[in-house]
């Protein structure tokens, strides 16, 4: 589930992580996320252990069995603090640095208002039912029931901060104020419960711990109100093309008119994770609700102890999840992805889904084989009979972290009806128990039959949704296809290249004014913050054939490329990297070769026999291991796919440009392999000479997301088949071509930098 929300009878897998920010996670965070992860899920886990070494299996049961009904306001609680974290961190948002709701501190104070009410709300529905629940259980008193009603309250109070702190990247603050909760309900439940409180003790440790955390979060985010840091301009995951969220609503929830959301904004934001992941929760914890209904309250007390031992199948799922797949794993609301983002989106699916199979089960295996010691060592021999259901628990917590991912994935799809078919399941264990109820065992199997129908459903559901059909992409392209008016298109994105760009510039168009050739040079910004856009605007007006786009956001060098690529006119249409690296000399001799051979491709390659190559050796190393990547996964019949100097021909490109969805730098690869899959095999590589002109290195997170775009269009091309289709391509009388990336200056459709071209078209 989204969120913090460590107060739980029942181990979590995916839910227990704080809500990051907009921007791509690194390595320092994911592991804060995970550690936050794992402490809590071990707090709660330990809670448990110690309630049940100092009190009794009739204790126990109680316990676990409120904590199942706690979930049904505390998920969606969590859901609520989701949607502040987004928001917190959206570009139009409530509590954003230098808008009026951060400087007056309104907008944060109307969402705690409104959360405070609604804990409160719901504590006064648990109070009022408190009778029928104490029957319902078999309670000692009412007063366990009346206790769980004014836990609400605290849970109310801290959604504005956790979700505040932890939209603001506030990690620190954040785990003071969770473990504070952790250390007072440890503390306090050791000394109430092994005084002789019981079940009374047990919950008044919980509604301390929870008030204090919502108390020193509160503080924490009064001291971190003037500190906050700068934040993403663009909301995370699912934004249409140009910034808008998906069905036209503003980006992070903002209202049309442009204004910070509201609390009713996020409510609205919050409504559909809340009703799937309540139902999610409903199906994990509503058998210990059963259970102490049918079964006597000591043996409601060995299942809780068996159910709870089986949570630490979930555990180790939920670490990988937070660490490797983030998005998916719930560190961000979900919301519904466009549908360029879909066939990315299914390939973090298959890989969070095979990753949290295989430790899931594998945990699952490690409980079941020793479930006796297991339930002993941690409960007491007391608890013996509880071994003999771990085995088909565990099996039913694999399955329940399978359908976490499911849950996401259904979600970010837009399919409403299964992303809450957890309620069925749940629904299935009620109907089971109650038919079935003679024994632990019989409602351990209702359990493993029940998530087994609610995984192979979603599963089902999952594989049978297609990417839909091919047959528009030509159809929304942009660009005069065939119809070339001059010989060759340079395109040359850039991201503050400081003062290379003006230089590089000025020598590739000496060198293209020598060839003889009529050209354009398209240079495209990709979200440059250094000024150099304004640099290129003084040659420009002495250089009539260079044009100038500058792009709202930084995307990638790939989406440079395709808004650079829909203008070009050339019969060939090309791209050289701004940075000086490759000397523009070198398009002299790819034209010559172009004359000579009419290949389709033509590739500079650093690998060619006759290049003269100098640079770091850590980037040789890169290269080189990429490179046997690429030739093991799509068998190329060429050794250098990433060197920054192409030229492509028109047709070619036609063809290829519709069906690309790669924005980074794996949009060399994509280009190749869309070629090659429409049968285009004539890639000419050609020697370079390449001069590292300045000191760079390449981050491990950089060679991360080139593996999984790489591994994308793996998935793309051998398993959705997402690259095929019969469309021809695109004609003069078809003059469209998918662009994404939001133009600031430069406009799509305008003729660029031929000699009656103005050097900058407007937006």
């Amino acid at each position: 589930m989204v969120g913090i929300s460590y107060l739980t009878v029942r181990g979590s897998t995916m839910r227990d992580k704080p809500q990051e920010p907009a921007a791509s996670p690194d390595e320092g965070r994911r592991w804060a996320v995970a550690g936050i992860t794992l402490a809590a899920n071990l707090g709660s886990f330990a809670f448990l252990v110690l309630v049940a070494r100092s009190s009794t299996p009739v204790v126990l049961g109680g316990l676990v069995a409120l904590g199942a009904l706690a979930l049904l306001f505390e998920v969606p609680a969590n859901a609520l603090q989701a949607a502040f974290a987004s928001s917190s961190n959206g570009g139009a948002t409530s509590g954003a640095p230098g808008s009026q709701d951060e400087r007056t501190g309104e907008g944060a104070v109307r969402g705690a208002l409104v959360a405070t009410a609604w804990g409160a709300g719901a504590g006064a529905v648990l109070v009022a039912l408190s009778p029928l629940v104490e029957a319902f259980l078999h309670l000692p008193s009412l007063t366990a029931a009346l206790l769980l009603g004014l836990y609400a309250l605290p849970v109310g109070v801290g959604v504005v901060p956790k979700g505040l702190l932890a939209g603001r990247g506030r990690r620190g603050l954040l785990g003071v104020g969770l473990l504070a909760g952790i250390a007072v309900r440890l503390g306090l439940g050791a000394a109430l419960v092994g005084s002789g409180a019981g079940l009374a003790g047990a919950l008044g440790a919980m509604v301390a711990g929870e008030a204090v955390t919502a108390v020193v979060l509160a503080i924490c985010l009064w001291t971190a109100r003037d500190k906050a840091p700068g934040v993403a301009t663009e909301p995370a995951g699912g934004a249409a093309p140009g910034g808008a969220a998906p069905g036209g609503a503003a980006p992070g929830g903002a209202a049309p008119g442009g204004g910070a959301p509201g609390a009713r904004s996020r409510f609205g934001v919050a409504k559909l994770p809340a009703a799937a992941f309540t139902g999610y929760w409903a199906l994990s914890a509503i058998d210990v609700f059963m259970a102490r209904h049918f079964l006597g309250a000591r043996s409601s007390g060995f299942y809780a102890a068996a159910a709870t031992t089986a949570q630490l199948a979930l555990i180790a799922p939920g670490v990988v999840a937070a660490l490797v797949f983030p998005r998916l794993a719930g560190l961000d609301l979900p919301r519904p992805v466009s549908p360029e983002a879909r066939p990315k989106q299914r390939l973090h699916f298959a890989l969070a889904f095979g990753a949290v199979a295989i430790t899931g089960f594998a945990a699952a295996l490690a409980v079941a084989a020793w479930a006796g010691p297991v339930v002993q060592g941690l409960f007491g021999v007391s608890y013996r009979p509880a071994g003999a259901v771990v085995g088909l628990l565990s099996f039913a917590a694999a399955l329940l972290g399978l359908v976490t991912v499911l849950v996401h994935y259904h979600l970010g799809r837009g399919y409403k009806a299964t992303a809450v078919l957890s309620w069925l399941g749940a629904a299935v264990v009620v109907i089971g128990t109650t038919l079935s109820h003679a024994s632990i065992t019989d409602i351990a199997v209702v359990m493993v039959v029940a998530t087994s129908a609610t995984c192979a459903a979603m599963l089902a559901v999952a594989l049978g949704h297609g990417e839909g059909g091919r047959g528009g992409l030509v159809e929304q392209a942009n660009l005069a296809l065939l119809d070339a008016q001059l010989d060759l298109t340079v395109v040359v994105p850039y991201y503050n290249p400081g003062k290379l760009l003006v230089p590089t510039m000025e020598r590739l168009i000496d060198v293209l004014d020598g060839s003889g050739a009529t050209y354009e040079v398209i240079a495209v910004s990709d979200g440059s913050t250094d000024g150099s856009d304004a640099e290129l605007d003084a040659l420009a007006a002495v250089r009539p054939r260079l044009s100038s786009v500058v792009l709202a956001h930084n995307q990638g060098k790939g989406a440079a490329l395709r808004v650079g690529l829909a203008r070009g006119k050339g019969r060939y249409l090309g791209f050289i990297d701004a940075d000086g690296d490759l000397d523009p000399l070198l398009l002299q001799s790819f034209q010559t070769m172009v004359g000579l051979y009419h290949p389709d491709i033509i590739l500079g390659s650093k690998r060619h026999p006759l290049s003269e190559v100098e640079y770091p050796l850590v980037r040789r190393v890169y290269s080189w291991g990429y490179q046997q990547v690429v030739r093991l996964g799509f068998r190329l019949n060429i050794r250098d796919t990433q060197t920054g100097i192409k030229l492509v021909r028109r047709d070619v490109l036609a063809a290829v440009l519709p069906r690309m969805v790669e924005k980074r730098f794996a949009f060399d690869l994509e280009l190749f392999v869309i070629a090659r899959r429409l049968g285009y095999k004539r890639f000419l590589e050609a020697p370079i000479r390449l001069r590292h002109q300045f000191t760079s290195t390449v981050s491990w997170q950089a060679v991360y997301r080139t593996l999984l775009d790489t591994a994308a269009i793996w998935y793309r091309l051998r398993v959705l088949h997402f690259y095929d289709g019969d469309q021809a391509p695109a004609t003069p009388g078809e003059e469209r071509l998918r662009i994404d990336p939001v133009v600031l200056r430069g406009g799509v459709g305008a003729g660029a930098g031929s000699a009656n071209a103005p050097g900058r078209a407007a937006s």
